[in-house]
């Protein structure tokens, strides 16, 4: 995070005249920091958990999220929901699905999909499809095929 003067310094570049000194103000106020060699700022809590999340194809537990954070479960979860605008779980959830489409877009089979994306079992999976696709994976499957597979997409 960029310190709270700093922040007010930029701030007041919108009160400079032109783009030229706008820039120029913006050069001498980060030029000592780029070329002082500050470490740069520790990610936060929502930036790491994030990581994770895509780190592991939306396969980790909140619990674990906030172990690799080093934050509380609750403040882990109300930081995501409030910077991301849904809770960790749902992401979660919408990786192992999106995880799930490019299997079966690539011709795995539903057994499969089901255990390399995370779901506990092939009918947990066409749950999950039922919610975010609106239909069965094999009828998902099927109106994506260039033809729509015989189906009218809806």
């Amino acid at each position: 995070m960029l310190d709270t003067g700093l922040l007010r310094r930029v701030a007041e570049l919108a009160g400079e005249s032109g783009w030229a000194k706008r820039f120029s103000t913006l050069d001498s106020l980060l030029a000592p920091r780029l070329l002082g060699g500050h470490a740069p700022p520790a990610p936060s809590p929502v930036e790491l958990a994030w990581r994770e999340l895509r780190r592991s194809g939306g396969r980790i537990a909140v619990r674990d999220l906030a172990t690799a954070t080093g934050y509380s479960h609750k403040h882990v979860i109300d930081r995501f929901r409030d910077e991301i605008g849904l809770a960790p779980k749902t992401v979660s959830r919408v990786l192992r699905f999106r995880a799930a489409v490019e299997l079966l877009e690539g011709g795995a089979n539903l057994a499969d999909i089901a255990h390399g994306c995370g779901y506990t079992d092939q009918p947990h999976l066409s749950r999950e499809f039922a919610r975010y696709a609106g239909r069965a994976p094999s009828a998902f499957s099927r109106s994506r095929a260039p033809d729509g597979g015989g189906l009218r997409d809806d």
